[in-house]
């Protein structure tokens, strides 16, 4: 699961999935995997860009805060007050 570094760290613990960048001490190269989510949730992000670093690292779902991305590949499977869960198409 790809998830902005505040939640990151905490979806493991809850639901024993693992996550693209949980925490400076578990995962591996976390600067620059800080700096991808960074760019993934940039306004200005090409679409192809979020395409390839979801292809490259098997990510197979996407948390975001609300109101999330637009996307016509991102299907939404969640979506509470904190946060909404894409599954990538």
């Amino acid at each position: 699961m790809l998830a902005p570094p505040a939640h990151g760290n905490r979806i493991p613990r809850y639901t024993h999935n693992t996550v693209f960048c949980g925490n400076a001490f578990s995962t591996v190269e976390v600067v620059e995997k800080h700096r991808l989510i960074a760019k993934f949730l940039d306004r200005g992000a090409q679409d192809e860009f979020r395409r390839q670093l979801i292809h490259r690292y098997q990510i197979r779902f996407v948390l975001l805060e609300p109101p999330g991305l637009q996307a016509g590949w991102l299907r939404e499977v969640f979506r509470n007050g904190a946060a909404v869960i894409y599954r990538p198409e």
